[in-house]
């Protein structure tokens, strides 16, 4: 699994956010283990791939440096590309455990972002004082990196505003704004979520259209996101799977009457509104005709 499926996973996350938080739903198991182990062992590579990359580009031949940096540019991208999710699943832990809904998710979740921030700072100073690192592999990483990092603040707008953003955002000013603007939409207009798919999918198309897109760690990407999958119950999904919008778990906290009558909202109209059924309408092409 590319690290670019992990920036989906997280624009799924937050569309769904308010909803784990009006259910204070907690982690599901070991799942929270799971993520961090499978973070960690990420991060492990991550470090020993860059360690031995620093040392090996000191002494060696100017094309053998070129391949060199170009072995290693997945492995940068991957650090800049996964960034989102892990701030993403830090941010909605320290929400769980404020309610003093998880009390393991919060700490295991914040350890793995301190991972990878570290692993961040190295993949910066080496795109800086790396020796050797060709322009056009500098400003190609840059770009990434201002990318991620406005997707990672967009997807953190969309999310319940809480307070230590700065932890989390880099733009916390602009996340805060964009908390706000979020709060004001009806809750039953899916802006907020066309905004995420529109979103992700730019995002994706300009990953994708990268000639050096290549994995570097493709099964810890798949087991983070497993773990990740796991993590929730079936009750924050609906019947065909979808996560439930802030509308319908709304929904699920009104009175006892108002909910009866709410979940009559996905059954098939009766009289008089199923009136249109009872013309087929071949019949109205048929008394077109005549006339």
């Amino acid at each position: 699994m590319h690290a670019s499926n992990l920036t989906q996973l997280a624009s799924h996350l937050a569309s769904i956010s308010h909803g784990l938080l009006a259910e204070d739903i907690a982690a599901i198991g070991n799942t929270a283990h799971a993520y961090w182990l499978a973070h960690r062992f990420r991060c492990d590579a991550w470090h020993q791939t860059i360690n031995t990359h620093r040392s090996s580009i000191e002494d060696c031949g100017t094309t053998r440096r070129a391949r060199l940096w170009r072995e290693i540019t997945p492995t940068l991208q991957e650090i800049l590309i996964s960034e989102p999710l892990t701030r993403v699943l830090a941010y909605l832990a320290r929400h769980l455990e404020t309610k003093q809904c998880d009390n393991d998710w919060g700490p295991l979740s914040h350890n793995a972002l301190t991972n990878h921030l570290e692993a961040r700072h190295r993949c910066l100073n080496l795109m800086v004082f790396g020796y050797g690192l060709p322009v056009e592999h500098a400003v190609s990483l840059n770009r990434l990196r201002r990318l991620m990092e406005f997707y990672c603040d967009q997807l953190l707008g969309a999310l319940p505003p809480q307070a230590e953003l700065a932890h989390y955002a880099f733009e916390p000013n602009f996340v805060r704004m964009t908390q706000s603007d979020y709060r004001r939409y009806p809750i039953c207009q899916p802006c907020p979520q066309i905004r995420l798919t529109t979103l992700v999918t730019s995002v994706g198309r300009m990953l994708h259209a990268d000639p050096e897109h290549l994995p570097a760690n493709p099964r810890l990407n798949l087991a983070i996101a497993e773990a990740v999958l796991g993590m929730w119950p079936s009750d924050i999904f609906d019947s065909f799977g979808i996560p439930r919008s802030r509308w319908l778990t709304s929904l699920s906290h009104l009175p006892g009457d108002q909910q009866l009558a709410a979940a009559t909202l996905d059954q098939p109209p009766t009289a008089p509104f199923d009136v249109i059924n009872a013309y087929p309408l071949r019949e109205t092409h048929k008394t077109t005709r005549r006339f």
